[in-house]
Order: structure tokens, then C-alpha cells, then sequence
């Protein structure tokens, strides 16, 4: 799918991942108060991926978790990470969990990825175990 797109799982989630944005550091606001930049400790580039989440399942269900989503490019997989510092300027991270009928939770979920990578280069996926079956979903550009 290409980013934005939402999809309606077999078991009644719309799940849809919007088009990330690449950076070298994100802004954080450390205890004293003062403005600081956090890169990734390896080096590289943060990719924020919004994601949304909404329970049409019809009744009280666990929905996604961050991890469930990785982004891959080639044969490199990166799993989410968890930011300790809340960024300036963004939205809270995504957390699953258990979500009421007809409710969604939206957020940003994070990877340290390498510098060298665009947009272009990546995708999330999605993958579930089903009573019909594996679902894989991919968002990425088209």
C-alpha cells in the first residue's frame, strides 16, 4: 500500500501508516529546562512513522503494538524505538493495548535507522496470524 493508505484487517482493525519523516536529531526539553538535540547513538537518522488504529472489531480487543511494525529495507530489519526524551513538535509515541469498539489510537512510532537511507528505500510492515490465515501488509512509496 502507499503511505496513507488505511487497511481493514480480517478481524476489523483499520490500520494506516503515514508517510515518515526523516531526521538527524529530534528537539527535547531536558530537565532543567534548556532545549537539546538526540541523535541516534549509533549515528544514522531518526524515521517518525504516524500511525493510526481503529477498533471496528465490535468489542473490547488488544490492538496493535509498536513492535509489530517493523521497517525493513533489503534484507535489514529495524524494530521500533523508544524515546526516553518526549520530542517538541510531535505528537505522543504510539502504544497498543487494549482499545474499546469503534475507538482508535494514533501516535508516532520511531527508528534509528542508517543516514545513508530515504524514504524511497524502506518500508513498514504488518503481519499478523489469523483464524484465516497470515495477513502481510506493507506501507511504503509507490
Amino acid at each position: 500500500l502507499s503511505w496513507g493508505t488505511e487497511y481493514k484487517t480480517p478481524d476489523g482493525y483499520v490500520i494506516r501508516i503515514d508517510e515518515p519523516t526523516l531526521q538527524d536529531t529530534y528537539e527535547y526539553e531536558n530537565f532543567s529546562g534548556d532545549i537539546e538535540d538526540r541523535a541516534p547513538e549509533d549515528g544514522g537518522q531518526w524515521a517518525f512513522v504516524n500511525i493510526y488504529v481503529k477498533n471496528e472489531t465490535g468489542s473490547t480487543e488488544f490492538s496493535p503494538f509498536a513492535d509489530d511494525f517493523p521497517l525493513i529495507t533489503g534484507n535489514t530489519q529495524y524494530d521500533s524505538s523508544i524515546l526516553l526524551d518526549d520530542p517538541i513538535n510531535k505528537d505522543q509515541q504510539f502504544e497498543g493495548g487494549e482499545l474499546q469498539p469503534v475507538f482508535e489510537r494514533s501516535g508516532f512510532i520511531v527508528y534509528a535507522i542508517d543516514s545513508g537511507l530515504s524514504i524511497g528505500d524502506f518500508r513498514v510492515a504488518y503481519s499478523k496470524q489469523t483464524f484465516g490465515g497470515e495477513i502481510s501488509v506493507n506501507w511504503q512509496t509507490e
